[in-house]
């Protein structure tokens, strides 16, 4: 039973919530601005990382493998320290972890490449290279190849350790993994340029990752892969087509 006096409580909080927030919008502002600007000044010189050069060189075979290579050298050479520090330790929870360890190593190479998965199909309207991007003939079917390719094979590198483990212990969990990491890929591409805007895919698997440290199935891998296998494959179909339907416009 709510009484009269739990309402008067609960206004206050909400009250002071609310004024602080409005006191901090200056703050705010202010980080934010200088935030956006030192992430353009590091984003325009990037990390060396010559070891890239030497693992994706050799898949440039052809104007799709190009295309796949040079995004994804342009967006981990932007990747800050610790998120390769994030990487060695979602390795490690793949490679020693057991249970819900294993779990939080996967999840956690699935969620790293959020901004580059959310903002991927959006580039060139970020950037206004869109004018001169897709004057290039073929070249809506090519970079939404390329860019699905770049995203996919990011989260399979992510994910090696677990996809060799669940290979030797689960064979229907490592494909289960594989066709997430398609799903989550296809799904980041096709909200995108649906929505023109990053943000719904961003809060949609940060959502599902928060779910599923919780105890939901959506990305279980251990205890019914072959259902989460077959779930993630129907979501690609509708991914596919709403994509081939978005991209286009999205170009325009």
């Amino acid at each position: 039973q709510v009484r009269g006096m739990d309402l008067v409580g609960r206004a206050l909080w909400m009250a002071f919530a609310l004024g602080g927030v409005l006191l901090a919008a200056p703050v705010l502002d202010w980080a934010a601005a200088r935030g956006s600007t030192s992430a353009r000044t590091r984003s325009a010189a990037g990390a060396n990382l010559r070891w890239l050069d030497l693992l994706l060189d050799p898949l440039q075979g052809n104007p799709v493998g190009r295309l796949a290579v040079a995004e994804s050298k342009m967006v981990l050479r932007q990747r800050r320290w610790w998120w390769w520090l994030a990487a060695l330790v979602a390795f490690g929870l793949q490679v020693f972890g057991s249970g819900r360890g294993f779990e939080a190593g996967m999840l956690l190479a699935w969620i790293l490449p959020l901004d580059i998965l959310a903002r991927g199909i959006l580039r060139e309207n970020d950037n206004g290279t869109g004018g001169l991007v897709f004057t290039a003939p073929s070249i809506l079917r090519r970079l939404l190849t390329a860019r699905f390719l770049a995203g996919f094979g990011l989260l399979l590198a992510l994910t090696v350790p677990g996809l060799l483990r669940l290979a030797v212990i689960a064979p229907i969990g490592a494909l289960a993994a594989i066709i997430i990491a398609a799903s989550i890929t296809a799904w980041g591409l096709c909200l995108g340029a649906l929505c023109r805007n990053a943000r719904p895919f961003e809060l949609l698997l940060v959502g599902a990752v928060y779910a599923c440290l919780q105890g939901a199935t959506l990305l279980d891998l251990l205890h019914d892969p072959q259902r989460t296998a077959l779930g993630h494959a129907a979501m690609l179909l509708p991914a596919a087509l709403l994509l081939a339907w978005s991209w286009p416009r999205l170009a325009r």
